[in-house]
């Protein structure tokens, strides 16, 4: 997995605007400002180039029906992933292939694979509570389980599991709804059901709690959370957030 490192991004940019700069301050300085060269000035490299890619291009809605539960999708293998047990949290857990949250144009399909992005890294901040590994620039709203993650953060706790799959998502309209076309947002419901043999393990009592006992943002109702993604084409990615609602109301 390719990892991204804001500091080196930035440095990056820094040089080639720097040369950049360079080579536009030599190109002034070499051309005389007469009348003739005026006359005669070449197109620019920008001109030149080919047209900026248009991530519109594509019509946004398509004829799939998105509603359904999804598995846990495209993942890094960073190891031989081996199950937390009372004695230690998950080793290797596989992460989420973050490039799955880039997408070049604006379309359902490219929405949902932003969507399925959030839901694994929720997922997987559950399983091994290290964030180190994602890409979450662009995902919004905070972690459904902050508490669960201070266990993670002082070696406390952690989650123990039968599968991989602790939160299941389940998409629960046909397609995602256009809410603001000039700012590019949109929106589609869904719903999180937590796997009820998911138990929280602290150390310190070496006893098993439900994970509904660290509900502290009061999101889960029945074992499930409901709410609304609310994602933001940026071009190239999404911006994607979770608004969340009391039970089941959501439409289908």
């Amino acid at each position: 997995m390719t990892m991204i490192f804001r500091s080196s991004r930035r440095g990056f940019m820094k040089g080639v605007l720097g040369v950049g700069s360079v080579l536009a301050l030599s190109a002034c300085s070499s051309t005389p400002k007469t009348k003739e060269n005026k006359s005669k000035e070449t197109p620019s490299a920008t001109a030149s180039a080919s047209p900026k890619h248009n991530a519109y291009a594509k019509p946004f809605h398509n004829d799939r029906d998105y509603r359904r539960t999804y598995e846990i999708g495209d993942i890094n293998n960073i190891g031989i992933y081996e199950p937390a047990t009372e004695r230690h949290p998950a080793y290797a857990a596989p992460p989420p292939y973050y490039e799955n949250a880039f997408e070049r144009d604006m379309t359902a399909t490219s929405m949902r694979y932003a969507v399925t992005y959030y839901a694994n890294y929720q997922n997987y901040m559950l399983l091994a509570g290290d964030a180190r590994r994602l890409y979450l620039k662009n995902m919004l709203g905070g972690l459904f389980f902050p508490t669960i993650q201070e266990l993670y953060d002082k070696g406390a706790g952690w989650v123990i599991t039968p599968n991989q799959r602790i939160l299941a998502l389940t998409i629960l309209e046909r397609q995602p709804r256009i809410v603001d076309e000039a700012n590019h947002l949109c929106e589609i419901n869904v719903r999180y059901d937590l796997n009820p043999e998911a138990k929280v393990f602290i150390a310190a009592e070496k006893k098993l709690y439900p994970i509904t006992d660290f509900d502290t943002r009061n999101l889960v109702t029945n074992g499930s959370i409901y709410g609304t993604m609310v994602c933001r084409f940026l071009d190239p990615k999404w911006e994607v957030n979770f608004t969340p609602t009391n039970g089941s109301t959501q439409g289908n």
